[in-house]
Parts: C-alpha cells; sequence; structure tokens
C-alpha cells in the first residue's frame, strides 16, 4: 500500500499547537498582569490571589483521574471542545469578580480544565496518533503553550491598557474560544485505525515490510493498574511532582527575587520573555531530539540542567548572567515536559495513556498547588530565596537521580523491543 501524500494526523497536530496555545490562558504569567489592578480595586491581597491558583491545581488533579480513562475510550474532541468553551466562559467571567469566591470560582475553574482536561487531552492523542514523531509533536504542542505563556500576558496588558481588567479578561477568554473551539470539533479525531490509517501513516504492518513499520508494531501496551505495578512508573512520578513543585514556585517568584536583588524592572520583564522564548525552542528542540536519542538521558541531563540553571539565577547579580540563566533554565524547563510526558507513553504505550496519565497527573498538580505556597512561606519565614532556591536545586538533583534508576518495565513486553526505548 501506499503511503497517503498527506497524513492526517499532521492536521491534529497543528490542532495541538493552537490548544497548548489558549491553554496558558488562566497560567501564572497572564495573571500575574491582572494582580495589580484587581488587588487595588478589589482589595485582595497576592496571598488571597495565589490561592485561587492553588485550588485550580487541586481541581485539576481531581478531574485528571477521571478524565483519563474518558478520553483513552471515547477519544478527545468533545472533553477538548468543551473545555476550551467552558474554560474561555470561566476567563471571560473573571471579569465580573466583585466577591473573592468569584475569583476562587471562575479562576479554579478555568486553570482545572487547563490543566486537568486541555493538558492531558493533548498527550493522548499525540500519543494515539503519532509514534515514531511523537516527540516532535509532544515538542509542537508545548511550543504553543510557551508561546501563549509569552503573548497572553502582552495582549492582556495592552487591553487593560486601553481599556480596563475586567474588559480585559472578556477579550482573553473570547479570544481563547475563538482560536481553539472550531479546530477543536472539525478536525480531532480519537485514533488512526478508526479511519483506516495507521500511527505516522505509515502503510500498515506486513511481513515483508521490516524495519518500516518496527516502531508501530512493536509498541507495548500497557493497562493503567499494570502500570502502576512497576517501580518505574513511581520513580518517573515522584521526578515529575518534584518538577511540578520547583517550577510552578520559580514561575511565580522569580520575577519578585530579580527585583529584590537590585535588578531593573525593565530588564527583568526582558528576562522572563527571553526565558519563554527559550522554554519554546527546549520544547521543540529535546521533544525532537527524543526521536532519535533515548528519552531517559535526555530527561536525566535536562533535571540536572535545571539544578544548574537555578544556582546560576543564585548568583545573578547582573543582566549578563540574567540573560544567560533564562536561556539556559529555558531550555530545560521547555524540554521537561514533552520529555517526562514521552517517558511514560514510550514505557507503557499509547493503549492507556489517558489512564495512565490520569493515575500520575494528579499528583503532579498537588506538588504543582505546594510550590508557590512553600516558596513563599519560606520567604516570609527567611526574608529572602535564597534558601528555598537552593532547596529547589537539590529537588532537581534527586529528580535527575529517579530518572537515571528507572529502568524499561518488562514484566508485561511487547512482542520485540521498541527502537526508542
Amino acid at each position: 500500500m501506499l503511503r497517503p501524500r498527506f497524513f492526517y494526523g499532521w492536521a491534529i497536530a497543528g490542532v495541538l499547537v493552537i490548544i497548548g496555545f489558549v491553554l496558558a490562558t488562566p497560567f501564572n504569567s497572564t495573571l500575574s498582569i491582572f494582580l495589580k489592578p484587581m488587588g487595588e480595586e478589589l482589595g485582595w491581597s497576592r496571598t488571597a490571589i495565589s490561592g485561587a491558583v492553588a485550588l485550580g491545581s487541586l481541581l485539576a488533579a481531581a478531574i485528571s483521574f477521571c478524565i483519563g480513562p474518558l478520553l483513552d475510550r471515547w477519544g478527545s474532541r468533545v472533553a477538548i471542545s468543551a473545555a476550551v468553551a467552558l474554560m474561555g466562559l470561566a476567563v471571560m467571567g473573571l471579569s465580573r469578580c466583585t466577591a473573592l469566591w468569584h475569583l476562587y470560582l471562575f479562576l479554579g475553574l478555568a486553570r482545572a480544565l487547563a490543566n486537568g482536561v486541555l493538558d492531558i487531552g493533548i498527550v493522548v492523542t499525540s500519543s494515539n496518533w503519532f509514534i515514531r514523531w511523537r516527540g516532535r509533536v509532544l515538542g509542537m504542542a508545548q511550543l504553543g503553550i510557551r508561546v501563549g505563556q509569552a503573548l497572553f500576558p502582552l495582549v492582556a496588558a495592552l487591553l487593560i491598557a486601553s481599556l480596563d481588567w475586567r474588559n480585559a479578561w472578556v477579550g482573553v477568554g473570547g479570544l481563547a474560544i475563538f482560536l481553539a473551539f472550531l479546530p477543536s470539533v472539525i478536525f480531532l479525531r480519537r485514533r488512526p485505525e478508526d479511519h483506516n490509517l495507521t500511527p505516522d501513516g505509515l502503510p500498515p504492518p506486513s511481513p515483508t515490510q521490516g524495519d518500516v513499520t518496527a516502531t508501530t508494531a512493536t509498541e507495548p501496551m500497557w493497562t493503567a493498574r499494570q502500570a502502576a505495578g512497576t517501580s518505574t512508573f513511581w520513580l518517573l512520578t515522584a521526578a515529575f511532582s518534584l518538577f511540578f513543585l520547583v517550577a510552578a514556585a520559580m514561575n511565580l517568584h522569580q520575577y519578585p527575587y530579580l527585583t529584590d536583588i537590585g535588578i531593573d524592572p525593565g530588564v527583568a520583564v526582558g528576562a522572563l520573555s527571553t526565558f519563554f522564548i527559550s522554554a519554546a525552542v527546549g520544547a521543540l528542540l529535546l521533544g525532537s531530539l527524543a526521536d532519535r536519542f533515548p528519552v531517559k538521558v535526555l530527561l536525566g541531563t535536562v533535571q540536572a540542567g535545571a539544578a544548574l540553571g537555578i544556582f546560576m539565577l543564585i548568583l545573578t547579580r547582573g543582566p549578563a548572567m540574567l540573560y544567560a540563566y533564562a536561556v539556559f533554565y529555558g531550555i530545560c524547563f521547555g524540554g521537561s515536559f514533552p520529555l517526562f510526558s514521552l517517558a511514560f507513553v514510550r514505557h507503557y504505550g499509547r493503549a492507556s495513556a489517558g489512564s495512565i496519565r490520569g493515575l500520575y497527573w494528579p499528583l503532579c498538580m498537588v506538588f504543582n498547588a505546594i510550590g508557590p505556597v512553600f516558596a513563599g512561606w519560606m520567604f516570609d519565614r527567611m526574608g529572602n530565596y535564597n534558601l528555598v532556591f537552593t532547596i529547589f536545586c537539590i529537588m532537581f538533583l534527586v529528580g535527575s537521580t529517579l530518572v537515571w534508576l528507572s529502568r524499561a518495565p518488562t514484566s508485561f513486553p511487547s512482542p520485540s523491543p521498541s527502537p526508542q526505548n
């Protein structure tokens, strides 16, 4: 059978980039632009506003546990389309805030849908449609998220400057729905096999095709229960959870740290923009490299590199070291997301990718909620960030060690070893 000139999976990959872009709508990078105007008008402390962020992460943990098996069974089109619409409406609802519980309701819901449905939907869909190019596609989706983290704050700032913060929330939420809802409804599909296609657009397996279909024919097929019975699952889950704790804390606290040590606010903002651009590059670069090199080697190295990046931040006293940190840590930060997702799918296959992610993702979200609060508590006790950032360096090194200790599970092996494990 001849390979079709265009593989439909690439259309789906393009939609996943758009979904990744709008997924960043309720992230901390966008919220940070609203902190001051909302706090000043409504009299809310930044600690109170940060509580809504933690609530969203905890809700995402609960949702993800249930949504994973549903995505495996029914596909992601309905779930993603509904989540995009509801997330956008929740973001628009923030414009109506007059009481603190309104913030917790709307922001908590928006973040829960982003992290609890859309993120898992991206991983499950890309895993179903791609095997050989899975790393590249996951990297593309992460590229969309990082670009969203860089651009949505700019959109929000422009709308606040020209209108006000309430209309800015309406504009940001409406833009998310406009960009992602119809593409999700029109293009997303469950699996290539449902449409007489194969992952990567390769011809169906046959005894005479040899290595051409190796990546498709030999992928492992673990259930969530089987995966949870392996030590590798828990080693990777622990490493990913530590990463989320540190990453969430750094995203919220690195800007105030920079201004605390005397970095000009304009220089600090420029460094953060450089960080997100570097994260986008890192996601695409390391995701693509994972299609050619062992994920374990890349992931273990990147986690150790992230520790070095935070150590660079501790040593920062001027723009040169600051921008070196932004580039280096940004690449490690951005590349970690596709690599962690790939590590699980490479070990356990795509048959139960949603259910398996639904097992480890809740713990990641709990740590995601803990990180910013822990860093703020340490700052309040110590008066600076030096100790907590040192602890974060150690956490990344522990995570790197856990990755290196993980081994490809063999209790329920595929018919023959996958060349990508």
